[in-house]
């Protein structure tokens, strides 16, 4: 028995802001170009990705023109018709979009991953459990 495995990870920079969309049933996409520099080449590929939903609404927020991303996906093959010849085309469906702490350009916030607020949560809710120190004190059950 063979396993058949379709699996990208990308990580590189967006060659121009997110195109968003939204379906004629309302569910709203984001569509980019990532470029992803080949280090034997000095030449640069550039991958067309597409997300949806709340990743699709996080990438249109807060990510732009030359933003450094990690996207893990799918490879989707489309094809269509242009001047009677039939064109193939290859690009990423993302699950994952994810970008290096820094700070926002209009907010002077930390912005992330799009689970990085519920991290910060998690992080705040642990120091609660603990009393605000690093130091545990043993119990007997």
């Amino acid at each position: 028995m063979s396993i058949q495995l379709n699996h990208v990870i990308l990580s590189g920079n967006l060659v121009r802001d997110p195109r968003p969309g939204l379906t004629s049933e309302g569910k709203s996409y984001s569509r980019f170009t990532v470029a992803v520099n080949n280090w034997r080449t000095k030449k640069a590929d550039f991958i067309g990705c597409t997300c949806w939903g709340k990743k699709a609404d996080f990438v249109n927020t807060y990510l732009g023109k030359g933003d450094m991303v990690v996207v893990e996906g799918r490879l989707s093959q489309s094809q269509y018709e242009k001047n009677g010849i039939t064109v193939y085309e290859v690009s990423v469906m993302a699950f994952d979009v994810q970008t290096p702490p820094r700070k926002n350009r209009d907010e002077g916030g930390d912005y992330g991953d799009a689970n990085a607020a519920e991290e910060r949560e998690a992080s705040e809710f642990d120091k609660d459990l603990a009393g605000g120190s690093d130091s545990f004190e043993e119990v007997d059950l």
